[in-house]
This record gives C-alpha cells, structure tokens and sequence, in this order.
C-alpha cells in the first residue's frame, strides 16, 4: 500500500484533478521530443507529437504548476516516491517497482493484442461487403465522451475527400449509437445523423456495436485509423495499422505527455479547445506518417526480463 500512497494523495489534492477527469494535470512544464512534426502548425494552441518516442512528450502545458504542493505533500510521507509529471503513465508505473529493486527496462515494452479469429472473420466478411479492401482504408472514430475531442462533420468529409483522391484510400466512420444524454457513455447519433444519408460512396457508416471486438475486427483491416483520446484510441494503436489520437482542452483534461497511445505506430494531434481547431494539413501530415511506418506485429510477442533483487535474507 505504502507503494502508491504518493501518487494517490498528490493526485487528490491537486486542484485541477475530479472524479470524472482523475488524470488531468496542469502543471507548466514544457517537454520537447526530437520527433516534432514540422510539417504542421507547432504553436501552442495546435501541438503535434507521434507515438515514436514514447519516452518523451509534446507540448506545452498552462496553468497552474502544482509541483510546489508534490514537493509539500512528498515530505510529510514516510515512503515518498516523487515521480517526473512528464513521464507517461506506463512508466510512472515502472517507477513505482524502483523501492523493490527492479530497474526501468531498457526498452519501452509496448502493448499488444491478439485479436481472436471469429471477430477478425467478422470484420473482415464487413469489410469485404462494403466493397472495400482490406488494408486500403482508414477509420475515422467519434468515439468520446468529450464532444472537444470529437472532430466535425465538416472535417470528417473533408479528410475522407483527402483520403480518397489523394491517397486512393476509401474510409469508415465508426460512432457510438445512442443519444449524447446517455448517461453510462454519451453516444454519436445527433452528429451523425444530419449527414449520414449524405455520405459520399468512398465513405462508409459502421455504426459501432455493443461488443467493442466487432469494432476491432473492423480496425484490424485498416490502412490506419484516427480517433479521439479515449478507451477505443489505445484499442486502436495495437492494431496493424495504429492510430492517430485527438487531444483538446489538455490544462483540464488528460495531457499526450501522460497518455498518449503508447505504441510505436501512433500519433496525436492537440488543440487548444476543441479538435475542430486541427488543420486538415495537420491530419494529413500525421496520417500520412502513420501509413509510411511498418505494420505492427499483433501476435504475441517475448517480454523482456526484469531484474529482480536477490531475495531477502529475512525470507
């Protein structure tokens, strides 16, 4: 228990920290990673970062730095384990092992998943009856109970536009059903509805079930895919073709520096308010860098060793 005493009384005391959003952090720290796309708007009102380096972050961070209270909070506790606000969240958690003499990896250890065979059939019988290819696609995603993170119908036309006459690649939209008042998760239908009889035919509707794996099935078959921070971004980034996340509004909500997909075919975007402030330009740039990478491995794959301490002699 003594383990996570520090991280836990630091994270309720902070000011910026709720119920509903427990990993917002609005420290004024700036982290820079080498791998900064200077192909796009790099002010701070629209930061850009890839999921390359998972070691480092991108963007800048207002408001008010809490620091001060760690550092007063860190000395009242018996057993502090101060921890660096930039790290992403996988290694804040690494860090945690440090008292029991298990150093940090080497080498990032990145998730996987094996998706089973009667959902990737699934998905793939979808895809093929859409008339599409699988592999020459990309997902576009609503999925978010944050309408700042959701990108507009505006931009999902005119991506999938992009997509198609420029990249010859054609497009899904995944939403959640249901009305935005659900109260277990807020659903897509009001955005999607005005326009979805109106697509364009290299656009097609998936209307995400309950079993988030039909979804899966879908995303496993994608060129790539772009999503809203959220649950089905990090689904997202262990498919072959990874994911592009949408962040907004980070001085009150989750910041890419601590949770971004943590994958090595992933990328974010972040907006100062809202995603319908992300250029086109923006998304193409990171989209197109997503489709140069390597497919990712979604089998299982060897962990690394963890040194472990010699056992105690009180044992």
């Amino acid at each position: 228990m003594r383990l996570g005493a520090a991280r836990t009384i630091a994270y309720a005391a902070d000011s910026a920290v709720t119920s509903t959003d427990i990993n917002a952090d609005t420290s004024a720290v700036t982290n820079t990673d080498t791998n900064t796309d200077t192909s796009a708007d790099t002010s701070a009102d629209n930061k850009a970062g890839t999921g390359a380096n998972p070691g480092a972050g991108t963007g800048t961070r207002t408001g008010t730095d809490p620091r001060a209270a760690d550092a007063v909070l860190f000395a009242r506790l018996t057993d502090a384990l101060p921890y660096n606000r930039a790290l992403h969240e996988v290694e804040s958690n690494l860090h945690l092992l440090a008292p029991l003499g298990v150093a940090m990896p080497a080498q990032p250890i990145y998730p996987h998943y094996t998706l089973r065979d009667p959902w990737l059939a699934e998905g793939r019988a979808w895809v093929e009856h859409q008339g599409l290819t699988p592999g020459r696609f990309v997902v576009i995603g609503l999925n978010a109970r944050r309408v700042k993170r959701k990108p507009t119908a505006a931009q999902i036309l005119a991506w999938s536009h992009y997509f198609k006459h420029t990249l010859n690649l054609d497009s899904v939209l995944i939403w959640q059903p249901g009305p935005a008042s659900d109260r277990v998760y807020p659903g897509d239908d009001e955005i999607v509805g005005p326009f979805i009889g109106q697509l364009p035919p290299y656009l097609k509707p998936y209307r995400n079930p309950d079993d988030v794996r039909a979804a899966m099935g879908v995303l496993w078959h994608a060129a790539t895919s772009i999503f809203p921070d959220g649950g089905i971004a990090h689904l997202a980034s262990v498919s072959p073709g990874g994911v592009l996340a949408l962040f907004a509004e980070t001085d009150v909500s989750p910041h890419p520096d601590n949770w971004r997909p943590y994958t090595p075919r992933s990328a974010y975007l972040e907006a100062a308010k809202t995603v319908a402030e992300i250029s086109d330009a923006q998304v193409f740039a990171k989209v197109e860098w997503l489709l140069a990478q390597p497919a990712q491995q979604t089998a299982p794959v060897a962990l690394p060793e963890l040194p472990l301490p010699p056992p105690s002699s009180s044992s």
